[in-house]
């Protein structure tokens, strides 16, 4: 008589100390095993804090844009006016003659010797990125390989005084300035100023000329052929904080400001940028 064929389940089943049959193989397929907990999803209110947290983010990212654009446009004006200022500092030291600096330590405009330096255009790239689809050469803009730029006007006020007399030993300072109007013209305001200890504060003797961002040039003295930017200015121009320090302590200071006479009537103006060389000229 053939004998039966072993069933290997009831074998393991003998193995582990088990009666044949009591267990079926999936149920011992997972014995002694824990059970694995059901993962949870994300309630209503962890969204909704989420949701919060990234709202709060895309907020703050959102201000920088605005910031970094002023800031890349004030960098764009600051690199143009240095531009400028070094062209005028260098027309300048070609055309002058010792004869255009008269003798003594006085910081006077050479605008009669450098007419050319008074206002011409100049433009750069424009910041907008979605400019009108027909836009016309006009005063304020101009195309320039299919790209439209917007033309800015700025002019260039050139002083110089002679540091040591006999000696072919001057100093030239170029302001450039950007103005509003192509017939305006730009010049200066001879003021006497007083300042605070330090030098950093015009205390009064602005005669409603400070304005934020403009320059003031001492003229004669001691402090003669230093200047300094407007850092903050009242709304009457008749004092201001200097961003460096130019004269500490005094008082009936003789300077020059740069204005922008709209007709006859100057007003101050900020300044793009300020350089100034020690150079000598030829003779006359």
């Amino acid at each position: 008589m053939a004998s039966a064929m072993p069933n290997p389940r009831t074998e393991r089943d003998q193995r582990c100390g088990l009666p044949a049959g009591s267990v079926p193989s999936a149920a011992r397929r997972f014995a002694g095993k824990p059970r694995r907990p059901f993962a949870q999803a994300f309630t209503l209110a962890e969204l909704l804090i989420a949701i919060a947290i990234l709202g709060v983010c895309i907020s703050l990212g959102a201000t920088l844009f605005p910031l970094a654009i002023r800031t890349h446009a004030e960098s764009v004006g600051n690199t143009i006016g240095m531009l400028i200022a070094e062209n005028a500092l260098t027309v300048a030291k070609t055309v002058l003659t010792d004869a255009d600096v008269p003798a003594g330590n006085v910081v006077i405009p050479v605008a009669t010797a450098l007419p050319a330096l008074s206002s011409y255009a100049f433009y750069y790239p424009a910041i907008t990125t979605s400019p009108p689809a027909a836009l016309p050469d006009t005063a304020e803009w101009v195309w320039v390989g299919g790209v439209p730029y917007p033309r800015t006007l700025t002019g260039t006020v050139v002083l110089a005084r002679r540091i040591a007399p006999g000696r072919n030993d001057y100093q030239l300072i170029a302001i450039a300035c950007e103005k509003e109007k192509p017939e305006n013209a730009l010049g200066w305001q001879t003021q006497t100023l007083d300042f605070d200890v330090n030098g950093t504060q015009v205390i009064q003797g602005g005669g409603g000329f400070l304005k934020a961002g403009g320059a003031i040039v001492v003229s004669t003295g001691t402090y003669a052929g230093r200047y300094a930017v407007i850092d903050t200015a009242p709304a009457d121009g008749t004092s201001c904080k200097l961003k460096t320090p130019i004269a500490p302590g005094g008082a009936g200071v003789q300077a020059l400001i740069v204005v922008e006479k709209d007709g006859a009537t100057p007003e101050g103006i900020p300044v793009m940028a300020v350089m100034s060389t020690r150079t000598g000229l030829r003779p006359s």
